[in-house]
């Protein structure tokens, strides 16, 4: 409730007008002492009468308002507020009320409008001020709050709300020491102050003080065991640190709260994902959605939880809702990564989808000063070129199967690297490969380090080309790039698609497929395009003897179709037309990675639906990718998926001899597949629809001289193709390299096509 405007006439003398007067205040009070003690309708009934007594006043009007609005009538206390205004336009608590209430109904720019007039008419309203820094603060402007709230404690220098509130948006801006400071002025004078210990210990952690402000979270909770922001914020500390159990423990007490909000809820499934429950988690990601149906992070998660666990029943409403949202430009919240399975969106929705996302979760070190000033000279000075390579997955990972025989390859002449490790470190052979690289200069460790401090020995490194290996993907550490540690910043390989923010990458590294250059507008950075196709492979690995197709549960005779892509790629379209092959070829198996229980159910169910016995689904278990490739020999046909379509295991299926049909689309994912087989000479693979793809594999399926073709192209090639020849990538590569080098010499950044060597 705002605070009462008195409205006595002055005066000595205690006349019928002065008694009259005194009598009503005496009333009006007695109405607000039983507001606050939550006799509502007591209260109701004393305004009610004053109203008829005294006729329509602003204070009595707000007085009612505000009883309507406690006790659920939103509808009633709107009117009243209204009509408070039109009474005495003057009156500034009724205003900042009204503000308040049609910002929490939606109507955030007549809210504002409201909130403004409050502080217009009455220049010390101070719940007016607090309450458009509020505004601002959701609207992103942090500087703009951060003024809004110190003109309220102008005012009321003790006023708790703005002390706490401008607490909150220093630490927006991580100007961490200075919001320490205002908070500890806001627990000296209210120690009680709700949150504002767990806002402290936000503050505290911020500065890299991470042991002082977990102690600080777990003594509020000694205080207040249902601390929500406590709850959450020490969830999310251990799930930085990879504490996911201890993580699980937190948020699922934050999500046993009474009206526990949306984002807790989905900060609660992510862990419940990541510990392997995907079931669990797409429940909990729904019960966000429905929590709060604005919010496009819960519906773009719920969407890729329901696809990793087969469970299509909700995706055409869903798929639906997202894209709604998008084109009413609610973007402010979903991963990007999410959305490249949605099957609808263009380039150009995901590039406003990253920048939005981008801006927002990196959006308080984008606007410090660059660690590197922009256009600063290269390091090298003529010499090899100094690499940065930025990953948290320097270990058997999918990316460092891709990547492995490039950092081998090398040449120190032309180029030094450096490996920034943001994972675990994990001493497995492919630490060891890496580290015994001849152009190999070090293996840095930033896992622990706070985002400022990593980048800090990144430019003390005299990186200079910092190369972004994740992209938008679960633990990348873009916000070191958004401090700028390196003259020249790359994103490649772990991410396809725009990161949508100009300073989070210069450049990406693309191929005329995947990123063909009339696609540079969908895209923040300059296109850097290879000659060939923008992956890499290590053409080391050779398929060793494949066993018996008994051994991998595969019938002796009878087609094989493949897919081993995650199950997230999956659709109930791209299902169904698999489903229509397998009736269209007797005999014929579908060959899938084994998934979760839940979703192997769900696929067997689905076939049958579609008139198909369980036993042709045969799924594969998890293999060290040696002994996936020997295998994968076994099949005969490799169907995609669309729009997220094969990387890894297309490039894989392609070096097995196994023939693999596409199709691609508008965004850079669903083109990856194209680019590969581009690069191995069969651009006859590529359909144009659907239908078209449908077609062909059908055709392949009844022509057993054009597969054995295939096949035998697929052997002959795979040693001296663009795709398979590593030695030649990693020269391209680095030529890639020294031509943006030179770009940053001249002082521009464009996109631009590297020439194939003749």
């Amino acid at each position: 409730m705002q605070r009462a405007q008195a409205r006595a006439k002055n005066g000595s003398n205690e006349g019928p007008d002065t008694l009259a007067t005194m009598d009503f205040e005496h009333r009006l009070n007695e109405a607000r002492e039983q507001f606050h003690a939550g006799q509502l309708q007591t209260a109701l009934e004393i305004v009610s009468a004053l109203l008829e007594s005294h006729g329509e006043r602003g204070d009595t009007l707000n007085m009612a308002a505000l009883c309507h609005l406690h006790g659920g009538d939103q509808a009633g206390a709107i009117g009243l507020f209204r009509r408070a205004v039109a009474a005495d336009p003057a009156y500034s608590p009724a205003w900042s009320n009204l503000g308040n209430l049609l910002r929490t109904l939606g109507a955030e720019a007549e809210g504002v409008a409201a909130l403004r007039q409050a502080v217009a008419v009455d220049p010390d309203c101070i719940e007016g001020w607090n309450n458009l820094g509020l505004a601002a603060m959701v609207a992103g402007q942090a500087a703009e709050a951060e003024q809004l709230f110190r003109r309220a404690l102008e005012i009321h220098p003790g006023y708790t709300v703005s002390l706490f509130n401008l607490g909150r948006a220093l630490l927006m801006t991580h100007r961490s020491e200075e919001s320490e400071a205002v908070l500890r002025r806001l627990l000296a004078a209210a120690p009680d102050y709700p949150f504002g210990q767990a806002c402290l210990a936000s503050a505290l952690i911020d500065q890299g003080r991470t042991e002082e402000g977990e102690a600080v979270y777990r003594r509020e909770l000694d205080r207040d065991p249902d601390n929500s922001m406590a709850l959450n914020n020490l969830g999310l500390l251990a799930q930085n640190q990879r504490r996911l159990h201890e993580a699980l423990g937190w948020l699922e007490r934050a999500a046993m709260l009474p009206g526990a909000d949306a984002l807790t809820l989905s900060n609660y499934a992510n862990v419940l994902r990541e510990v392997g429950r995907p079931d669990d988690a797409a429940q909990w990601y729904r019960t966000a959605a429905q929590r709060d149906p604005e919010f496009t992070t819960a519906l773009s998660k719920w969407m890729l939880s329901a696809r990793a666990v087969c469970d299509w029943s909700d995706l055409p409403e869903l798929e639906a809702r997202i894209a709604e949202h998008i084109a009413r430009g609610i973007v402010e919240a979903p991963a990007a990564f999410d959305l490249l399975v949605h099957p609808d969106l263009t380039d150009a929705q995901h590039r406003a989808v990253a920048e939005a996302y981008g801006g927002r979760a990196y959006g308080a070190a984008l606007a410090r000063t660059p660690l590197v000033p922009p256009g600063r000279p290269l390091h090298s000075g003529g010499g090899p070129l100094r690499i940065g390579y930025v990953s948290s997955d320097f270990y058997e990972h999918a990316t460092m199967r891709l990547l492995r025989g490039v950092l081998a390859g090398h040449d120190p002449a032309r180029v030094q690297f450096l490996c920034y490790s943001t994972g675990a470190i994990i001493g497995d052979a492919e630490r060891e490969r890496i580290e015994a690289a001849p152009a190999c200069a070090g293996f840095r460790d930033l896992a622990r380090l706070p985002d400022e401090a990593a980048a800090c020995q990144i430019r003390d490194d005299a990186i200079d080309i910092l190369v972004d290996l994740k992209g938008y993907t679960q633990e990348n550490r873009l916000g070191i790039q958004a401090l700028r540690p390196a003259p020249v910043v790359v994103s490649w390989l772990g991410y396809p698609g725009t990161l949508g923010v100009a300073r989070l990458a210069d450049y990406i590294i693309g191929d005329p497929v995947v990123t063909p250059m009339q696609a540079q507008a969908d895209y923040s950075e300059a296109l850097a395009l290879m000659p060939h196709c923008y992956q890499p492979n290590d053409d080391t690995m050779v398929p060793e003897a494949p066993p018996s197709r008994a051994s991998q549960g595969l019938p002796d005779d009878g087609l094989v179709f493949c897919n081993f892509n995650a199950t997230y790629k999956f659709s109930p379209a791209a299902f169904a037309s698999w489903m229509h092959l397998l009736r269209a070829t007797p005999g014929s198996v579908l060959w899938l990675l084994r998934p979760g229980e839940a979703a192997r159910a769900r696929l067997i169910a689905a076939a049958a639906a579609e008139g198909i016995a369980a036993e042709r689904l045969v799924f594969a278990a998890p293999l060290s990718q040696r002994d996936h490739l020997a295998r994968l020999q076994l099949a005969d046909l490799a169907l995609d998926t669309f729009p997220y379509t094969s990387h890894t295991t297309g490039s894989d299926a392609l070096l097995a001899g196994v023939p693999l049909v596409t199709r691609p689309g508008d965004t850079f994912a669903s083109r990856v597949a194209a680019s590969l087989l581009t690069a191995v000479g069969l651009p006859d693979l590529i359909a144009r629809d659907d239908e078209a793809a449908r077609q062909l594999v059908l055709d392949l399926a009844r022509d057993g001289a054009r597969r054995a073709a295939l096949r035998a192209h697929l052997l002959a090639v795979r040693r001296n193709c663009p795709l398979f020849d590593t030695s030649g990538f990693t020269r391209d590569l680095e030529r890639l390299y020294h031509a943006i080098g030179e770009q940053l010499q001249r002082g521009e950044r464009r996109g631009f096509a590297l020439s194939a060597e003749p």
